[in-house]
C-alpha cells in the first residue's frame, strides 16, 4: 500500500513504517478502523493499514485502495 502522505502530520519530520504485531502474532495485520452511521447502531469494518511515525511514534490508521491524487 502506497502512504497518501511521505512525511509524519504531527512532527513533521519522521516517516511512517507500517505497525507490526506483537511478537508471537507474526501471522496477523493490525488495522483498526470501524464506521458508525450517526444516529443508529450500525457498525461496519474497513480495510486499513496502522502506520506509526519512525520519529516520534504518532500512529494514524490509512484506509486501503485510496490513493493519493
Amino acid at each position: 500500500m502506497s502512504l497518501p502522505l511521505n512525511v509524519c502530520v504531527l512532527c513533521n519530520k519522521g516517516e511512517y513504517e507500517r505497525l507490526l504485531p506483537l511478537e508471537g502474532n507474526e501471522d496477523h495485520n493490525i488495522s483498526a478502523l470501524v464506521v458508525s452511521k450517526i444516529g443508529t447502531n450500525k457498525l461496519d469494518l474497513v480495510d486499513s493499514v496502522v502506520f506509526n511515525c519512525t520519529t516520534c511514534g504518532n500512529i494514524q490508521t490509512f484506509v486501503k485502495g485510496i490513493e493519493n491524487t
